[in-house]
């Protein structure tokens, strides 16, 4: 349930644009959260989402998105998909995107993501039956071949 209001906010792209101001841009961020998932917001708490702020802001400069614009895109998909998401099999377009050489620049990039973002979350979102099967799949695949790492050849 509350991640479909999430997607729904998320959406509309002003909710970057009506944030109120804030003494920095790490407290627009948290802003940000609060207005996408305030349930959420209240049960991992202040201390918590501080952290994500910063790992995902210091992430989000490291892809090249150094717009305010940038961040909060990238922290939103965090909030939605989960830290890491970038390099995610379940999320092959947002590690594309991220690493796509032809966006240099920085509010371009972001504007890909975003776009991105909406049409992928549009089609599948989190928990949809395709991402379902895909996560099984993939799993499948990573217990098979951690087996073979770990088993041994008979010895004779």
């Amino acid at each position: 349930q509350y991640l479909r209001q999430t997607l729904g906010v998320l959406r509309q792209p002003q909710v970057f644009d009506s944030l109120p101001e804030a003494p920095s841009v790490g407290h627009r961020l948290l802003l940000l959260l609060q207005a996408l998932a305030p349930q959420k917001y209240q049960a991992l708490g202040e201390d918590a989402l501080r952290n994500l702020v910063r790992q995902g802001y210091s992430a989000a400069r490291q892809h090249g998105l150094t717009t305010e614009r940038g961040a909060m895109i990238y922290l939103a998909l965090v909030l939605v998909l989960g830290t890491g998401f970038d390099r995610d099999p379940l999320y092959p377009w947002a590690a594309a995107v991220l690493a796509n050489p032809a966006l240099a620049d920085p509010a371009e990039k972001a504007k890909a993501l975003y776009a991105m973002a909406q049409a992928q979350l549009a089609e599948c979102p989190p928990g949809c039956s395709r991402r379902v099967d895909l996560s099984k799949a993939l799993q499948k695949l990573s217990t098979q071949s951690c087996q073979r790492i770990i088993e041994e050849p008979d010895a004779e």
